[in-house]
């Protein structure tokens, strides 16, 4: 990496860049609550205000993280990617694993909010939110892969082949962008309020094997979610809308 640990400002940098230079850094910002995905924008400072988070305790994690992993080789490196590889590779390894996670999980939350929901309300409203966000995010990933990847895939082969791409059916990339977006704060949003229903995916004393299985496997979706729409958000379509403007295709 360029710039040594000890060199780098955290404080006014933003909490999408950090994660993005190091995406193990994921891990503490879930720890402490700051979003680094919808919410990444924000500098670390103003993260930490919002949250009263001592700013100090958060870098020096930091600090640490860095000094494990100094190499470029240790990191997957996703801001240097071509963005058509970027784009496959977000449709290999988060579109398939949402769909497949989604229906997984929708039998089990199911099946919970049957045998638990009149002792455990909170279930219920689980089973809720869930179905309702399933639904959407099925229909969020095919507008992804049936038109904004593929525009962004000819924005790519256009400036390796030094020729015009075809204007969009939606107009400039923005338009398109401004959606998902939107509809990633919605699935944040919902994620959200999913794990205070939940009292952070820690299931009840009383919760059964499937019941804790649930938990586990909605705290994991909750993880990988964030990264998903941390590289969509904050990669690949800030770069996407620069490549664009670059061909003079707004």
């Amino acid at each position: 990496m360029e710039k040594k640990t000890e060199d780098v400002m955290w404080s006014e940098r933003t909490v999408a860049e950090i994660v993005t230079e190091n995406h193990l850094t994921t891990e503490i910002f879930e720890k402490y609550g700051i979003d680094f995905c919808c919410g990444g924008n924000k500098t670390l400072k103003q993260a930490c205000k919002e949250r009263g988070i001592n700013i100090e305790e958060i870098e020096k994690e930091l600090k640490q993280v860095h000094q494990k992993t100094e190499e470029p080789k240790d990191l997957n490196q996703y801001d240097k990617w071509e963005l058509d590889f970027l784009a496959d590779y977000i449709i290999n390894q988060f579109h398939s694993y949402t769909k497949d996670t989604i229906y997984r999980l929708r039998e089990i939350i199911d099946k919970v909010a049957n045998v638990h929901g009149e002792r455990h309300p909170e279930t219920l409203k689980i089973r809720q939110i869930w179905h309702e966000l399933s639904g959407e995010l099925i229909k969020h990933m095919q507008k992804e892969e049936l038109l904004l990847f593929p525009y962004i895939r000819q924005l790519v082969r256009a400036k390796r082949e030094g020729t015009k791409p075809k204007p969009p059916v939606f107009g400039s990339i923005n338009n398109p962008v401004k959606v998902m977006e939107a509809e990633h704060k919605h699935t944040g949003d919902c994620l959200g309020e999913i794990s205070t229903l939940s009292n952070g995916f820690n299931p009840p004393e009383d919760a059964c094997p499937t019941y804790r299985t649930m938990y586990e496997y909605l705290k994991e979706f909750d993880r990988i979610t964030k990264m998903h729409i941390h590289l969509e958000n904050n990669i690949l379509f800030p770069r996407a809308i620069r490549l664009e403007e670059e061909l003079g295709n707004t």
